[in-house]
């Protein structure tokens, strides 16, 4: 009998320890989400939610890591030490590597676009380009154009496309690779003869005289945004986490397509990360950035990524992606955690 007795009290320690093990094990909070950003327009959501505690209000923990640009982003999404991304057209990369889902668009990459002096040849002729009639150049003013621009980015793209629809083939023109700071000081300076680039740089070309030859949107036939990205391990792991975040983030995007709540929080945050922004350039930035609001995604005509099959294609045609990769992309997109997240219904490139 004692020794039935010590067996069911030694039977019951071991179940009491299982139990406060397994309830310790429920009770460890999750590991907080690592999101990688830059001090942009595409990054200023995740921050202004933090702020607000918009996060904490859904019960995810996030940890804030900042890069100066794209490319490390992806670096350290491929380590695997930053679980979710906001990023630009570099996310491409992450995409074509078949580890990623592009979850979100974020906002417009307007602002891009190629400029060139207002005694330019390019200047004296428009209208060439069947359907996009604002169009400045021909392919006779354009033959020879030296143009300043990022090889292998959304610059690179919006020069060959331009040239391509003017009847050009890139062997009739020049390219020279620039950062994009050098870029605009080099065009200031009065080399090259035309400068592919984007915001904020474009106002700093424009501030000294120079006019826009075609946008990037009309050059390409398409609309480029900064995007929303993570691992394919975390949505499958941390699907909750990511629609509690994405949730977050939503509603700090409905926040920032306010005017006065954008400027007056961006210009703050942006000087705290060293870009000091005038008013004319926040204002110009709000006019050619527009946030993806719900309403946005209500359009019948919105695709959520749709510029990447495509963008991913002519990375492949310049020897940045391989071509087996390009299946990779042509399925990276995963709607659904957006969807939960705020109650839509979306369209993705790869739908039938």
């Amino acid at each position: 009998m004692k020794r039935m007795l010590v067996s069911v009290m030694v039977l019951l320690m071991i179940t009491t320890t299982f139990l406060f093990a397994g309830a310790a094990a429920e009770q460890k909070p999750a590991a907080p989400l690592k999101v990688g950003l830059m001090p942009s327009a595409v990054g200023a959501p995740v921050q202004y939610a933090l702020e607000k505690g918009y996060f904490k209000d859904e019960g995810v923990q996030i940890e804030i890591v900042v890069f100066p640009s794209g490319a490390p982003i992806n670096e350290a999404m491929a380590a695997k030490q930053i679980d979710v991304a906001c990023s630009g057209a570099a996310t491409i990369f992450s995409l074509a590597m078949g580890n990623t889902k592009l979850l979100a668009d974020v906002e417009s990459s307007g602002g891009m676009g190629i400029w060139t002096r207002p005694n330019s040849p390019i200047m004296t002729v428009k209208g060439q380009v069947p359907g996009n009639p604002e169009i400045y150049g021909s392919a006779a003013t354009v033959k020879g154009t030296k143009f300043l621009a990022s090889l292998g980015t959304a610059s690179q793209y919006n020069v060959l496309r331009y040239i391509e629809r003017l009847g050009l083939k890139e062997s009739d023109i020049q390219i020279v690779h620039m950062d994009w700071g050098a870029a605009v000081q080099a065009f200031n300076a009065g080399e090259g003869d035309a400068i592919a680039t984007f915001a904020p740089y474009s106002f700093q070309v424009m501030e000294k005289g120079a006019v826009m030859v075609t946008t990037f949107e009309d050059a390409t036939q398409t609309a480029l945004y900064d995007m929303l990205f993570s691992r394919n391990d975390i949505i499958a792991s941390r699907r909750a986490d990511l629609v509690k975040f994405m949730r977050a983030f939503q509603r700090a995007v409905e926040d920032l397509a306010n005017d006065d709540i954008r400027r007056e929080f961006s210009m703050r945050w942006f000087a705290e990360n060293g870009r000091t922004y005038t008013q004319a350039t926040m204002t110009q930035e709000m006019i050619d950035r527009r946030y993806v609001t719900k309403a946005v995604m209500s359009s019948p005509s919105y695709i959520l990524g749709e510029a990447m099959p495509n963008y991913a294609r002519f990375n492949v045609s310049i020897g940045k992606i391989e071509k087996d990769n390009l299946k990779y992309v042509d399925n990276a997109f995963d709607p659904t955690i957006l969807e939960e997240a705020i109650g839509i219904n979306l369209r993705a490139p790869n739908d039938k």
